[in-house]
């Protein structure tokens, strides 16, 4: 039983240092920002584009209009 745990401390050290040795040897690595796309470039081939195109036309208030000219074609 301690031999797992001091296993398993063992363990997360040897990763900590890792990490630690890793960072510091790659140096400062840049973060690559994917493109920002809206709705209207949506080409409903990538399904989370669609997925959130949708979402927002659900989410987005309703405009309404009281035009006068539109109420003569009312029937």
């Amino acid at each position: 039983m301690w031999l797992l745990i001091i296993a398993i401390i063992a363990l997360g050290i040897f990763t900590a240092i890792l990490g630690l040795i890793s960072s510091h040897k790659g140096g400062k690595q840049t973060v690559i920002k994917a493109p920002t796309t809206n709705c209207s470039t949506c080409s409903g081939l990538n399904v989370k584009c669609e997925q959130e195109c949708m979402m927002e036309a659900a989410t987005k208030e309703i405009e309404y209009y009281d035009d006068e000219e539109l109420d003569a074609y009312k029937g």
